[in-house]
Formats: structure tokens, C-alpha cells, sequence
């Protein structure tokens, strides 16, 4: 059975604006108990708009409901790359979360500190040294808290949030790449501000779907993300839930990110109005993801040799998903990421090469949306080779 309403205000949805009878779910790194436990990998994707908050959702299926529900309980998922692994990119994570924070929050120290979501912990230990007197972390997952040099750890609660769980009060909560993730977002904010205290602040991180819908981003869909937010939908939902948004980062090469305040509940906000706008997005999101699709094409046709398709992620497991004519043959898959390299991830058929091996293609197609400028720099200054770089984006 299908969402047929919103699931943020309620409000009757449209027909699909996206629809792929096929696509692969996409968990990462493949090992056999979750190949054997997903018993359909490659469910149907459509994506509805509400024309009243203006959120874009995913339909949800009692299947995949099911897929779901199988992944995050099993104890072979892995989280992707987050704060806290001891890698040069989680460390770049870690340092490009607290520039936002800055940008958004300026030198702002709160006493109590709550994430949602926080894995092994690796921020709430970054404000504990910035001078915060009460960090609280809650992760479902059973990752272990991150370890302080005297080696105590974080609290961190083990369960899904509810205000039970913290069972305290705090001047500030955050939560990353969470919320896209969340059925009932609304009554998921609702529960943040009643943990807040008077004059309290929320910063939330989304992915930033309103200019992946311009530039038709590959990866944009995902079956674990079940609303994609834009800024308009974001502060509608923030304004019902008793939150007054105060500032936004609104880049490409970074998450939506929103710092708002709790205040006193008023009206309820006005519908925002963004059906065409959002029609007129969906539209062009369809037609520049076509675009992508037949310059990869192109690309293969014309090269000489083999062409690199770079960057192992959601949105090659979707090419591969959805260009079903593409000749894999002429085809190699490289990543930056020694921990994928030499390994097979769901939805990607060839096995993941490193950079060295980059000198056996003729052309490279640089795949993942958010770091198109990094890659790129990387293969043309960092580590220049001979092949020609191809922007996707």
C-alpha cells in the first residue's frame, strides 16, 4: 500500500513525477546475508510532491517497507563514510560540519548538546572541547561511543529518539542526514522542540534536492530517503513544528543546512504556493537527468579505449540500474576510498579499481554530484593522468 497523503501535513498527493519500475537498492558494500536476506533488490522508485508544504517524497511500498526494515536490523549494514573513522575524509566531514556551524551559529558555545543520529559520538566530543557542559548522543544503531584520550566515552543512548529516551532538556539539538530518513518528519521535530529549552536551536542537514533537481542529479533518489527537502519545504515544516528559522546554507557542495529557534506556536503557516514552481523543477529534473544518460552514452561510443566511471556511490549503482543498454564490457569503476577498492558495492557490477589503475581507460567520467570540483582537481592537478576528465554535472 502506498502513501496516498502527505506524510509531513496530510494533504493529497499527485501522481509520480519520477517513476523507475527498476532500481537497485543500494546499501553499500555487498556481502552475502544481505544479498540473500533482500529477497526483491530491485524495487520500483516514484516520487510525488505535495502541492500544500511542498515536500517531495518517496513512495513507500509495504515491500519496501519490508527491505527496510530487514537492512537496519541486520548486523551486516555498515554506515558509510560518517564523523569518527579515522579517515582523511571523515576528518574533512568533522571540519566541514563546524564551518558550517559557524557560518550559521557564529562563535555560539551551547551549555547542553543533543544529536540525533550521532553514530560513535565524534561531534558531541568536538563541542565537549569547544566548552559545552552536557553532551547526549542517540544512535539505533550498536556503534560503539567514541573514546576520549582518558578513555571514557560519549553518552550515548542505544534506541530510536524519543524525549524518554535523553529524559533532560538542552539548548541546542542537531541532527544530520537524518531527517530525509524519517516517515513522520513533522512529529520528528515536534519531539526535538520538546526537548528543548525556552529560546532553544535546532541545526538540521539534508541533502540539498532543489539543486539536485536542477542539475539532475543521477544520485538524487534513493530508497532509503523517503523526503527530499528543498528550502521552502524545510522552513514550512520547521514553521509547524513551532521552530522560526534563522539563517540556511544553501550550496551545492554541502548539505541544506538550516538553523532555526524554537519559539512560541502560532498560526500555522500559509500553504507556500509551489505547485508550479515544483512542477516546473520536476520537469527539468527528468529532462537533465536524460541529458546525463546520453552523454555517458556519447561518451562510450566515441572512446577508443575503456572509459572510468569514477566514484562508487548511489548514483552509479542507478546508472547501471537504469541505462540497462550501456556496454559494461568497455566500462572500469574506480574510488579514491581504499576500503572500497578491490570490492564489489550493491548495484554495481565490476569491482571497484584504485586510482593507479586509471592509466587502462582512455576517458573518465567523474560520477558523484556533491564532489565534482574535488574529484576533478584531484585527477587534473593532485594526481594529473593521461586520460581525458569528464564533468558529469
Amino acid at each position: 500500500m502506498l502513501h496516498r497523503l502527505c506524510r509531513a501535513c496530510d494533504t493529497p498527493l499527485g501522481q509520480n513525477f519520477f517513476y523507475q519500475e527498476r532500481c537497485v537498492f543500494w546499501y553499500g558494500e555487498r556481502n552475502e546475508a544481505l544479498d540473500s536476506a533482500i529477497l526483491d533488490s530491485t524495487p520500483p522508485v516514484g516520487l510525488r510532491f505535495c502541492p500544500n508544504c511542498g515536500l517531495i517524497q518517496l513512495d513507500v511500498t509495504d515491500g519496501l517497507t519490508k527491505i527496510l526494515k530487514t537492512v537496519y536490523s541486520s548486523s551486516c549494514s555498515k554506515p558509510g563514510a560518517t564523523h569518527g573513522q579515522n579517515t582523511a575524509y571523515s576528518e574533512k566531514l568533522t571540519a566541514d560540519y563546524f564551518r558550517a556551524y559557524e557560518e550559521l551559529a557564529g562563535d555560539w558555545i551551547p551549555e547542553a548538546v543533543l544529536e540525533i543520529g550521532c553514530q560513535s559520538g565524534r561531534l558531541l566530543y568536538d563541542y565537549e572541547r569547544r566548552g559545552s557542559k552536557v553532551c547526549i548522543g542517540v544512535e539505533p544503531s550498536d556503534i560503539q561511543p567514541f573514546s576520549r584520550p582518558d578513555g571514557t566515552r560519549i553518552d550515548v543512548r542505544h534506541d530510536f529518539f524519543t524525549p524518554d529516551v535523553v529524559d533532560s532538556d538542552f539548548d541546542f539539538a542537531f541532527c544530520l542526514q537524518v531527517l530525509e530518513h524519517i516517515d513522520r518528519p513533522q512529529e520528528f521535530l515536534g519531539m526535538m522542540r520538546d526537548v528543548l529549552r525556552p529560546g532553544g536551536r535546532i541545526l538540521i542537514g539534508v541533502p540539498n534536492e532543489e539543486l539536485a533537481l536542477i542539475s539532475g542529479n543521477i544520485g538524487m533518489v534513493i530508497h532509503q530517503h523517503l523526503n527530499y527537502f528543498t528550502r521552502d519545504s524545510l522552513g514550512y515544516l520547521l514553521g509547524q513544528a513551532g521552530f522560526k528559522p534563522l539563517r540556511y546554507i544553501h550550496t551545492q557542495d554541502q548539505p541544506l543546512y538550516v538553523l532555526a529557534e524554537k519559539c512560541e506556536p502560532s498560526v500555522q503557516p500559509s500553504p507556500i504556493e509551489c505547485a508550479p514552481s515544483l512542477k516546473a523543477l520536476a520537469n527539468e529534473y527528468v529532462a537533465s537527468m536524460q541529458d546525463k544518460f546520453d552523454f555517458i552514452r556519447e561518451i562510450v561510443r566515441r572512446s577508443e579505449g575503456k572509459v572510468g566511471l569514477y566514484g562508487a556511490n548511489c548514483a552509479m549503482a542507478n546508472i547501471f540500474s537504469w541505462m540497462t543498454d550501456i556496454d559494461e564490457s568497455k566500462l572500469m569503476v574506480f574510488d579514491g576510498d581504499p576500503k572500497k577498492q578491490g570490492k564489489y558495492y550493491s548495484g554495481i557490477p565490476l569491482k571497484i579499481h584504485a586510482p593507479a589503475d586509471l592509466c587502462h581507460v582512455d576517458d573518465v567520467i567523474v560520477v558523484p554530484y556533491r564532489l565534482q570540483d574535488q574529484i576533478i582537481s584531484y585527477l587534473t592537478h593532485t594526481h594529473p593522468i593521461s586520460a581525458t576528465v569528464h564533468r558529469l554535472y
